[in-house]
């Protein structure tokens, strides 16, 4: 390897140039959520079931924030407003 971060280290691993990429970002997003005690399992599966709430408000549905936000979403009057 040329000495570059452990980051990369991965990518030898990998085809492709974006298959390296999307992986990082993946282990990016478990390692995220361990360090903050969420499960990255529920986690991932809660981005997926709200995709478009996602997209419309991102912030909203980073690992530490993504309950808060899905409690509200469920909430009977959050719906009707």
């Amino acid at each position: 390897m040329d000495g570059g971060n452990a980051e990369n280290a991965g990518a030898v691993f990998c085809k492709t140039e974006y298959s390296a990429d999307y992986g990082s970002r993946l282990v990016s997003l478990i390692v995220t959520c361990r360090v903050n005690e969420v499960d990255a399992i529920d986690y991932l599966t809660v981005l997926q079931q709200h995709e478009q709430a996602v997209w419309n408000q991102p912030d909203a549905w980073t690992p530490w924030q993504y309950q808060q936000t899905l409690a509200l979403e469920t909430t009977p009057l959050a719906r009707v407003a």
